[in-house]
């Protein structure tokens, strides 16, 4: 198999789904390292963006819902700041995220 093969995959298959909201991975291949691009569509299919999470990790199906919960109570994905830390997120650091942040209010 290709790595084109494998980047037509991850584009086609999410890697999580939660909601109505699709997780897509795109592997990025370095000499020294691969990266992991986390690109969310809503619903609707639409791009929401890429998360802020960390590149080298990819993101486990409870930690995506953390952060879809936290995109339906505020209107934004979460990123450092809201569990107290500075840079990206990682699937520890995202379950520190309690019920107030991802509920309506």
């Amino acid at each position: 198999m290709k790595l084109t093969d494998i980047y037509e995959m991850q584009q086609e298959y999410p890697a999580s789904e939660y909601k109505g909201f699709k997780l897509y991975e795109e592997d990025e291949f370095e000499d020294d390292n691969r990266k992991i691009w986390h690109t969310v569509t809503g619903p609707d299919g639409r791009n929401l963006g890429t998360l802020r999470h960390t590149p080298y990790q990819n993101i486990s199906p409870e930690a995506f819902s953390k952060y879809v919960d936290f995109y339906l109570a505020q209107g934004r994905f979460p990123g450092g700041e809201d569990v107290g830390q500075s840079g990206n997120l990682n699937n520890k650091s995202i379950m520190k995220l309690q019920g107030r942040e991802t509920e309506r209010g």
